[in-house]
């Protein structure tokens, strides 16, 4: 795949360019309507169809197909075959707002989204009551052949707010979705209750990991709790069926056990077994900045982690691995083994805002997907050309191409225009695959 096939992705996000086949090869297809409209999330199946997660508002159309929205704005799901053709598109959402957030795949080819609902809603044909106009979570398994939900799962508050943020299915079916709640939250597993934030002087926002059977049965529910803001970020699961989960807290924070923490706004990484016990904990933290924003299992079997950081962060496994960002602005790389342990890292800088939103791997080669502003510092060095790596507008999006082993930088793109530029999620199949097989090329 080339890289031109990566604009496929940024037409798809940036709802912006219609239709249209190129030499049979590429394609680009519109999402939206009059209103606002977004995609939050892509995942590409084995056979290559393509799952979209996202929000629209008023009416949009795919494909010449309409679709109208309940309130404010409503979430949809999506499936394009492999050259662009809307085959399904489907609506959850009620009269206030509602949103779908995240996408997962089981090698079974199974799919699940998960997202958020206001009021009472109708999430892909299930009717679901309100909860005093907050913010709830729901969690959806859909037929992938027709869209069609096989059940859905709701979790809430009528005094907080939940909002899922990763999703996984391992391969024995089982779903988890992780996030962040406040207030006293009731899931099908249990109710739980976040401690009280003494600097918001009210019920706080706690971590929220729940496991689903593949039938929807509830399995369990775990509970970050700490007196400040903490989240999950993200979850994966390894082939043993182990979940692995990364987020944010400050302070000390319980699981199953107690973490111990001066840090403010630390990151977290935690390993669970199948039935959600927790395994091992790691601390990584100790910047001016430091952010988790994207996790994935890398196909040998490891974890490879991306953010935002700026200073010195510490990542905690027994002894102490630095992590050296000298510039104002820097992502970082993290690679850690499925016992918790430090593999490896890499940092990239600059004199300008960078953040890295997403990561993706393919044999030898990992990519990262993020957005810039002015000029990349370390990307222009890279390439030993002070005219090189200019953002063309307020905001550009940034591909950097780095080797599995080890981390190091082999080359970077840039996508940008007069506007602002703005990455989704991870399309982590089409991502890699054209950042692998692309010669570097800017502008």
């Amino acid at each position: 795949m080339h890289f031109s096939k990566f604009l496929l992705y940024c037409s798809i996000l940036a709802f912006s360019i219609q239709k249209e086949v190129c030499a049979q090869e590429y394609w680009v297809q519109k999402f939206g309507g009059l209103g606002g409209d977004g995609v939050h999330d892509v995942v590409v199946g084995p056979d290559d169809h393509i799952y979209v997660a996202g929000e629209f508002t008023a009416g949009m159309e795919v494909d010449g197909q309409p679709l109208n929205s309940a309130g404010a704005s409503d979430g949809f799901v999506a499936k394009l075959s492999p050259t662009g053709d809307l085959e399904w598109m489907k609506r959850a959402g009620g009269p206030t707002i509602d949103r779908c957030w995240k996408l997962a795949l089981g090698i079974d080819g199974s799919l699940a989204v998960t997202g958020q609902y206001m009021g009472p809603a109708d999430l892909f044909g299930t009717s679901v009551p309100g909860s005093n106009n907050t913010w709830n979570a729901f969690l959806a398994k859909l037929d992938p052949a027709t869209g069609d939900a096989l059940w859905v799962r709701t979790g809430g508050s009528n005094d907080g707010t939940e909002r899922p943020n990763g999703l996984s299915i391992s391969p024995n079916g089982n779903i988890t979705m992780v996030g962040e709640f406040s207030g006293t939250a009731v899931f099908d597993g249990g109710t739980i209750t976040s401690m009280f934030d003494p600097l918001l002087q009210q019920l706080g926002t706690d971590v929220f990991i729940a496991g689903y059977s593949a039938a929807g049965a509830p399995l369990w529910l775990k509970h970050g709790a700490a007196e400040f803001t903490d989240k999950a970020v993200d979850v994966v699961s390894d082939a043993q069926n182990n979940l692995y989960v990364c987020g944010q807290f400050s302070d000390t924070i319980t699981f199953d056990a107690v973490h111990a923490n001066a840090m403010v706004n630390a990151i977290f990484l935690m390993k669970l077994d199948p039935l959600g016990n927790e395994v091992w904990f790691r601390t990584c933290g100790g910047g001016v900045v430091d952010v988790v924003n994207d996790m994935l299992l890398t196909s040998t079997g490891q974890l490879l982690l991306c953010g935002d950081v700026r200073g010195n962060m510490y990542y905690l496994d027994g002894s102490t691995d630095v992590i050296h960002a000298q510039d104002d602005y820097a992502y970082f790389l993290l690679q850690v083994d499925t016992a918790g342990e430090h593999v490896a890292h890499s940092v990239l800088g600059s004199d300008s805002p960078v953040s890295a939103q997403a990561i993706d791997q393919r044999a030898d080669t990992v990519a990262v997907l993020g957005t810039f502003r002015c000029q990349f510092s370390d990307l222009t060095a890279h390439y030993n050309a002070d005219g090189l790596f200019m953002a063309t507008g307020p905001e550009d999006l940034f591909i950097a191409k780095h080797a599995f082993n080890g981390l190091q930088l082999r080359e970077g793109q840039q996508i940008g225009g007069n506007g602002p530029s703005r990455q989704g999620p991870s399309p982590r199949p089409l991502m890699a695959r054209c950042c692998s097989q692309a010669h570097s090329r800017v502008g």
